[in-house]
């Protein structure tokens, strides 16, 4: 999954993300979020409508100038 992020400080905002993500556990994700080696990712589980579980790379693209 790519996300864009047009605001300033891109790291903080991963990090928010990431957390809310992990204590919320939405779009049906399972499990705890994990790192991942790119920058600005991060990793979820969630399972698909076929009720199999994927494996969701959420990378995160820098468009502030």
């Amino acid at each position: 999954m790519i996300e864009y992020v047009k605001k300033p400080d891109i790291a903080n905002i991963v990090s928010r993300l990431r957390k809310q993500a992990g204590a919320e556990l939405t779009e049906r994700q399972e499990g705890s979020i994990t790192g991942h080696n790119m920058r600005w990712a991060y990793v979820g589980r969630h399972l698909h409508g076929s009720e199999e579980l994927l494996r969701v790379v959420h990378i995160n693209i820098n468009l502030k100038q």
